[in-house]
Protein backbone atom coordinates (compact mmCIF):
# COMPACT_ATOMS: atom_id res chain seq x y z
CA UNK A 1 0.00 0.00 0.00
CA UNK A 2 2.86 1.91 0.72
CA UNK A 3 4.21 2.23 -2.89
CA UNK A 4 0.93 2.90 -4.10
CA UNK A 5 0.82 5.59 -2.02
CA UNK A 6 4.12 7.04 -3.21
CA UNK A 7 3.00 6.82 -6.98
CA UNK A 8 0.27 8.98 -6.11
CA UNK A 9 1.50 11.79 -5.15
CA UNK A 10 5.08 11.24 -7.39
CA UNK A 11 3.93 14.23 -9.80
CA UNK A 12 6.29 15.25 -12.02
CA UNK A 13 7.38 18.77 -12.82
CA UNK A 14 5.76 18.86 -16.18
CA UNK A 15 2.25 18.10 -14.64
CA UNK A 16 2.81 20.50 -11.96
CA UNK A 17 3.41 23.37 -14.37
CA UNK A 18 0.23 22.24 -16.20
CA UNK A 19 -1.79 21.64 -13.22
CA UNK A 20 -0.82 25.18 -12.72
CA UNK A 21 -1.41 26.74 -16.09
CA UNK A 22 -4.54 25.51 -16.20
CA UNK A 23 -5.82 26.58 -12.78
CA UNK A 24 -4.26 30.21 -14.28
CA UNK A 25 -6.69 30.23 -16.72
CA UNK A 26 -9.86 29.00 -14.74
CA UNK A 27 -8.89 31.46 -12.30
CA UNK A 28 -8.75 34.04 -14.79
CA UNK A 29 -12.13 33.17 -15.75
CA UNK A 30 -13.41 33.13 -12.35
CA UNK A 31 -12.69 36.36 -11.10
CA UNK A 32 -14.17 37.53 -14.90
CA UNK A 33 -17.15 35.91 -13.70
CA UNK A 34 -17.44 37.99 -10.24
CA UNK A 35 -16.29 40.99 -12.27
CA UNK A 36 -17.33 40.63 -15.64
CA UNK A 37 -17.14 45.11 -17.18
CA UNK A 38 -16.55 44.94 -20.55
CA UNK A 39 -14.02 47.69 -20.21
CA UNK A 40 -11.76 45.56 -18.40
CA UNK A 41 -10.80 43.66 -20.59
CA UNK A 42 -10.26 40.64 -18.59
CA UNK A 43 -11.37 38.03 -21.16
CA UNK A 44 -7.60 38.58 -22.93
CA UNK A 45 -5.71 37.97 -19.35
CA UNK A 46 -6.24 34.32 -20.82
CA UNK A 47 -3.29 34.86 -23.37
CA UNK A 48 -0.78 34.41 -20.74
CA UNK A 49 -1.60 31.21 -19.78
CA UNK A 50 -1.78 30.09 -23.50
CA UNK A 51 2.07 31.25 -24.00
CA UNK A 52 3.01 29.44 -20.69
CA UNK A 53 2.01 26.66 -21.96
CA UNK A 54 3.54 26.80 -25.42
CA UNK A 55 6.64 27.41 -23.47
CA UNK A 56 6.40 25.15 -20.78
CA UNK A 57 4.32 22.07 -22.28
CA UNK A 58 4.44 21.98 -25.78
CA UNK A 59 2.04 22.24 -28.53
CA UNK A 60 -1.02 20.10 -27.55
CA UNK A 61 -1.31 22.15 -24.53
CA UNK A 62 -1.26 24.88 -25.86
CA UNK A 63 -3.85 24.71 -28.42
CA UNK A 64 -5.99 23.27 -25.77
CA UNK A 65 -5.65 25.91 -23.28
CA UNK A 66 -6.36 28.15 -26.47
CA UNK A 67 -9.56 26.00 -27.11
CA UNK A 68 -10.29 25.84 -22.96
CA UNK A 69 -9.75 29.92 -23.26
CA UNK A 70 -12.08 30.26 -25.96
CA UNK A 71 -14.81 28.05 -24.55
CA UNK A 72 -14.69 29.55 -21.07
CA UNK A 73 -15.30 32.95 -23.00
CA UNK A 74 -18.71 32.09 -24.53
CA UNK A 75 -19.25 30.08 -21.53
CA UNK A 76 -18.76 33.09 -18.94
CA UNK A 77 -21.46 35.90 -20.50
CA UNK A 78 -24.01 33.42 -20.20
CA UNK A 79 -23.91 32.59 -17.32
CA UNK A 80 -23.10 35.60 -15.64
CA UNK A 81 -24.64 38.17 -17.85
CA UNK A 82 -23.12 41.25 -16.54
CA UNK A 83 -24.03 43.74 -19.93
CA UNK A 84 -26.60 43.78 -22.70
CA UNK A 85 -25.22 41.84 -25.37
CA UNK A 86 -26.68 40.89 -28.15
CA UNK A 87 -26.73 37.45 -29.19
CA UNK A 88 -25.26 37.68 -32.50
CA UNK A 89 -22.33 39.95 -31.05
CA UNK A 90 -21.91 37.31 -28.36
CA UNK A 91 -20.81 35.27 -31.39
CA UNK A 92 -18.73 36.66 -33.51
CA UNK A 93 -17.19 37.77 -30.44
CA UNK A 94 -16.20 34.16 -29.43
CA UNK A 95 -15.42 32.95 -32.64
CA UNK A 96 -12.27 36.03 -32.97
CA UNK A 97 -11.21 35.45 -29.25
CA UNK A 98 -11.38 31.13 -30.72
CA UNK A 99 -8.81 32.30 -33.65
CA UNK A 100 -6.59 34.75 -31.63
CA UNK A 101 -6.56 32.14 -28.64
CA UNK A 102 -5.98 29.06 -30.43
CA UNK A 103 -3.81 30.92 -33.37
CA UNK A 104 -1.77 32.22 -30.22
CA UNK A 105 -0.84 29.03 -28.79
CA UNK A 106 -0.36 27.42 -32.82
CA UNK A 107 1.98 30.42 -33.29
CA UNK A 108 4.55 30.84 -30.10
CA UNK A 109 4.59 26.53 -30.12
CA UNK A 110 5.93 26.81 -33.84
CA UNK A 111 8.12 29.86 -32.97
CA UNK A 112 9.13 27.99 -30.32
CA UNK A 113 10.18 24.28 -31.98
CA UNK A 114 11.63 26.45 -34.80
CA UNK A 115 14.00 27.90 -32.63
CA UNK A 116 14.68 24.50 -30.71
CA UNK A 117 15.84 23.46 -34.19
CA UNK A 118 17.62 25.98 -35.45
CA UNK A 119 19.57 25.52 -31.78
CA UNK A 120 20.14 21.72 -32.68
CA UNK A 121 21.88 22.34 -35.77
CA UNK A 122 23.43 24.78 -34.89
CA UNK A 123 25.08 22.60 -32.11
CA UNK A 124 25.17 20.09 -34.60
CA UNK A 125 27.62 21.78 -37.48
Amino acid sequence: MRAGRANWVAITRTERRGAAIFGLLIAIFVVRFFVDTPGLSLVFLAIFPIVLAAFALGRDAALLCGALAAVLSVVVPILSPGTDVSTSAQIVGGVFRTVVFVGLGALVSSLIERAADLRRRLTDA
